[in-house]
């Protein structure tokens, strides 16, 4: 039972009741009244006056306030189920993306920060935040090219920024709405288990599809089909279909190439990566080329050793493994830890139902962390929500909400908001990843504001007969991207530019990769898991069943 203090948070949850329309006025409105606070600016503020205060501290605090919307209007492009919904989220994110191209490139605004920076840039009057933040601003009209003068090569290389944004959007929009695949017999899909194959779209009377079914590219189908597929060419043809979808995405990654060459090029770096690399902990691709160099002398020995052994094994099952192709893999990689190590992924999975998994997880956040996770459902749902409707502070009907709070040893204060959105469906993004969805940072009257979080992952939805099942290798995946989910909520700073995982690149996830850990640790697998038999007494009896037939 929650104590009553976990009842009310202090901060409502955000809404998800906008609609195509109100996506892109929404945009518009956050635009103009930036754009508005910039011209105020850049007219009343000179660069011998200029100073922390009347020119970064504003820009920051708009900032704060524009990733409180700005954030949900482009989410909804990875999650919604309404394709018009997601094409004005599109929509939305080209309209900022173009702004903040067209804002970052400002002169007026750049020699106002350029000022400030040199006169603030070792002010010990600053906090660290602060003055972080005069650093990276400063170096990030440099690297938009206000380093090079005005004329015919800077309006070039902002052509460029701008047409770069559009190949990334339209990109990932393709990639969100695939909905590719393959009809195959039975027959066909030979060794794929069960729960897999039950779930699949079954092909219509009086069609050519009749008694076929339907394999997406989505990973609860793909996966478990090159892992147990017994059929060679069904995985020859799945692997070649999943790898050849989204074609029209080979154009753009082609022309995005040739570009951010040039935009490099423009700013005087000798290629793409030099200019990526440079504020990374590595600083050269030398160093990046080094460090790969001397793994794969590492690890090529032992790659090829066992590369020979699946050969070994492709033999002895089929007569011939002149070759060992890419469809081959995953299938004689499973094989093999069956056979020689007794390793059984499908019977390790009936140890972590979903469910379980993410209860045994929030439990052991709970303990490192001093948190206290209360999922919120039905009327507590309502009572929190602005609207007074329970349904508008989420955008699925599947996803769980939990608010966050300290432990009674860290204060029992309120931490944030968390949302899981865990199965496949039509236009969703088709990996796990981590959005955020509402920074913190502290307001303009020194109060915080909250963050709220999501986890958007692809695992198999539950049947009646089964609940959802994570290999193992699912675990680890689930806990890695829950663990950003924590970085997200625990971060505290001042400003919403470094909330969270708006870190450097190379250290964003070394959180959730050294939290993984603990995926491998036997007393907290022991928590982790439970046979899914025990979750209720209707799956104990198709369990039952399922033992007898097997």
């Amino acid at each position: 039972m929650v104590a009553d203090k976990y009842r009310k948070p202090p901060q409502a949850p955000p809404l998800f009741t906008h609609t195509p329309d109100s996506l892109v006025s929404d945009t518009k409105r956050l635009i103009a009244d930036s754009k508005a606070l910039q011209d105020k600016i850049v007219g009343g503020v000179t660069p011998e006056s200029a100073d922390f205060k009347n020119v970064l501290l504003p820009f920051a605090r708009d900032d704060n306030n524009m990733s409180l919307e700005s954030h949900i209007i482009g989410f909804y492009q990875a999650v919604s189920t309404d394709a018009k919904l997601r094409d004005a989220s599109t929509e939305a994110e080209k309209l900022m993306d173009d702004f903040a191209i067209e804002a970052s490139m400002r002169e007026d605004i750049f020699k106002l920060v350029d000022a400030t920076f040199k006169k603030q840039k070792d002010d010990s009057s600053l906090d660290n935040e602060s003055r972080r933040l005069l650093e990276k601003d400063h170096k990030g009209y440099i690297r938009m090219g206000l380093g090079i003068p005005a004329g015919e090569q800077r309006d070039r290389f902002k052509a460029i920024k701008k047409r770069l944004s559009e190949l990334s959007i339209t990109f990932q929009k393709n990639l969100n709405e695939e909905q590719g695949g393959l009809w195959f017999t039975p027959q066909e899909l030979d060794g794929v288990p069960e729960d897999v194959t039950s779930g699949l779209k079954k092909g219509e009377k009086g069609t050519e599809n009749e008694g076929k079914l339907w394999l997406t590219f989505k990973y609860p189908d793909l996966f478990p089909t090159q892992k147990y597929c017994k059929n060679a060419e069904t995985r020859q043809k799945v692997f070649m279909a999943n790898e050849n979808k989204c074609n029209q995405n080979v154009k753009l990654f082609k022309e995005a190439i040739v570009l951010r060459d040039e935009a490099a090029r423009i700013l005087g770096y000798p290629d793409h990566a030099t200019f990526r690399i440079e504020d990374k902990m590595a600083k050269t691709p030398k160093t990046v080329d080094d460090f790969l160099g001397d793994l794969r002398k590492r690890l090529a020995p032992g790659g090829l050793k066992e590369i020979e052994k699946l050969k070994d094994l492709k033999k002895s099952e089929t007569g011939d493994a002149d070759r060992y192709f890419l469809w081959d893999h995953r299938f004689y990689d499973t094989l093999m830890l069956e056979r020689d190590y007794q390793l059984d992924q499908n019977r390790i999975a009936e140890y972590f139902p979903l469910q379980t998994s993410i209860e045994g997880m929030l439990n052991i956040f709970e303990q490192l962390f001093g948190l206290v996770f209360v999922e919120l459902k039905g009327k507590d749902r309502d009572a929190i929500s602005e609207t007074g409707k329970g349904e508008d502070i989420v955008w699925h009907p599947e996803v769980h909400v939990y608010s966050v709070w300290d432990d009674q040893s860290e204060g029992d204060g309120f931490v944030g908001y968390l949302y899981l959105d865990l199965h496949p469906r039509d236009g969703k993004y088709g990996h796990a990843a981590n959005f955020n969805l509402q920074p913190g940072f502290i307001t303009e009257n020194g109060t915080r504001r909250y963050p709220a979080t999501a986890l958007v992952c692809n695992f198999s939805k539950p049947t009646p007969k089964k609940p959802s099942l994570l290999k193992h290798d699912e675990v680890v995946t689930l806990f890695h991207e829950l663990g950003h989910g924590i970085h997200d909520l625990v971060s505290k700073t001042i400003y919403s530019r470094f909330h969270g995982t708006s870190t450097v690149r190379d250290f964003v996830e070394a959180p959730s990769q050294m939290l993984e850990n603990w995926c491998w640790t036997p007393s907290q697998i022991k928590s982790l898991s439970k046979h899914w038999s025990y979750l209720t007494p209707e799956y104990k009896q198709a369990w039952e069943a399922s033992a007898k037939d097997g």
